[in-house]
């Protein structure tokens, strides 16, 4: 299923990892959407097919999930911060994209077969980390704050820290662009690319 792919692509990526047992310090105080908005937002990223939930979406809804639309959820679950950080991304985006001055898709795939023209292709990642064998593949990540440890560094520039990563060696960067917990922007994630990017072709390593 295409959305649980995404779904799947986005943590796999960004590495958003958040004990339930530590403190949350970023309030929850602000959040726009009720629990009942969370959880349909959270379903909707799987839609039934056959007997039940695809097995490899299933970490989405939480322990002990259901087998029809109407039981995605135990009674009384209380929702994961990534449950909530997931919900939210996928709340906030059809907000956007109910946006009449938002985007269109077309216009977005241009723009960004314009920015791989002048900064090059997307690099596949597996191929990225075994070009390392027989050494390790350090892999860094960028991020100015987070739910459990609250502000880390806010101030931070993407695109400078990511170019001393990659000139300490790091083969790929990770960087988180989600704004309310992270205070990331998809800004920091095109900064990043850019100037590694530069810093490569100057070291004379080929594309960053």
């Amino acid at each position: 299923d295409l959305y649980c792919i995404l779904h799947i692509a986005y943590l796999n990526t960004f590495n958003i990892i958040v004990s339930q047992k530590e403190t949350m310090t970023t309030s929850l105080d602000d959040m726009p959407y009720n629990n009942f908005q969370l959880m349909e937002a959270l379903a909707s990223l799987t839609p039934f097919e056959g007997t039940g939930i695809n097995a490899d979406c299933a970490h989405i809804h939480g322990f002990n999930s259901g087998t029809t639309p109407g039981s995605f959820f135990k009674a009384n679950h209380e929702l994961s911060m990534l449950q909530k950080i997931t919900a939210r991304r996928v709340l906030d985006y059809m907000e956007l994209r109910s946006n009449p001055d938002a985007p269109s898709e077309a216009s977005l795939l241009e723009k960004a077969a314009e920015f791989h023209r002048q900064n090059g292709n997307i690099l596949n990642l597996l191929t990225r980390i075994q070009s390392q064998s027989p050494s390790m593949a350090l892999a860094a990540e960028f991020k100015r704050a987070s739910p459990s440890k609250g502000d880390i560094a806010p101030n931070l520039d993407a695109g400078d820290q990511a170019t001393l990563y990659a000139q300490a060696g790091a083969v790929t960067i990770s960087v988180l662009t989600e704004e309310h917990w992270f205070k990331g922007s998809l800004d920091d994630l095109t900064k990043a690319r850019k100037q590694t990017t530069e810093w490569a072709k100057g070291a004379g390593a080929g594309a960053g």
